[in-house]
C-alpha cells in the first residue's frame, strides 16, 4: 500500500504480482487507506507482511506514523513490514529501521530479501506451531494427573 499522500502505485502492484508469483496470497489496499479501514483488514485478515511504498520525505513520515499506529492497536501481532522506494536512502537509515523490518530501494531488490522475508514468516509461525502444541500437550498432561488424583471428569473443558 501507498501511505497518505503518495500517490503512486506501480511499484506496488509490481510487487503484488511478484509476491503471488511467488505463492503469497495478497491483498492489494492501493494509495492512502483510512487507517480505521486498514486496522480491520488487519484484524481480519491474517496478514504476515505490510509492503509499502514511498517516494518522499512526507511519505516516509506518513509510513511511520501509519506502522506506529498499527503497532500501537495490534501490539505484538502486528505484520512484519517491508517498506520499499527512494526514501531507502541512507540519509533516512535511522528513521526507517524505527518502524521497518526490511525495506529496499527499488523493485530489484525485493528478489534479494524475499527468501528471508519467507524465512523469517516461516520460522515465526513454526514457532507458534510448536509452541500450541507444546501447551496442549502440557494441558493434556495437567488433565492426566489430575483425573489420577480425583475422579472427575474434565473433557467438558
Amino acid at each position: 500500500m501507498a501511505p497518505p499522500g503518495e500517490d503512486h502505485i506501480i511499484s506496488l502492484k509490481m510487487s503484488t504480482e511478484y509476491f503471488k508469483q511467488r505463492g503469497w496470497n495478497t491483498i492489494f489496499l492501493g494509495k492512502s487507506i483510512p487507517i480505521n479501514s486498514l486496522l480491520e483488514t488487519l484484524k481480519t485478515e491474517k496478514i504476515d507482511l505490510i509492503v509499502l511504498s514511498a517516494l518522499t520525505q512526507n511519505s516516509i513520515n506518513s509510513s511511520s506514523y501509519l506502522i506506529e499506529a498499527i503497532k500501537s492497536n495490534l501490539k505484538d501481532k502486528t505484520p512484519k513490514v517491508l517498506l520499499g522506494g527512494y526514501v531507502t536512502h541512507p540519509t533516512n537509515k535511522k528513521l526507517i529501521e524505527s518502524f521497518t523490518d526490511y525495506k529496499i530501494s527499488s523493485i530489484n531488490g525485493l528478489s534479494d530479501y524475499i527468501e528471508k522475508i519467507e524465512s523469517q514468516i516461516l520460522n515465526k509461525f513454526l514457532y507458534l506451531y510448536n509452541s500450541n502444541n507444546m501447551i496442549k500437550y502440557t494441558i493434556e498432561i495437567k488433565f492426566k494427573i489430575l483425573r489420577r488424583y480425583t475422579n472427575e471428569d474434565f473433557s467438558s473443558w
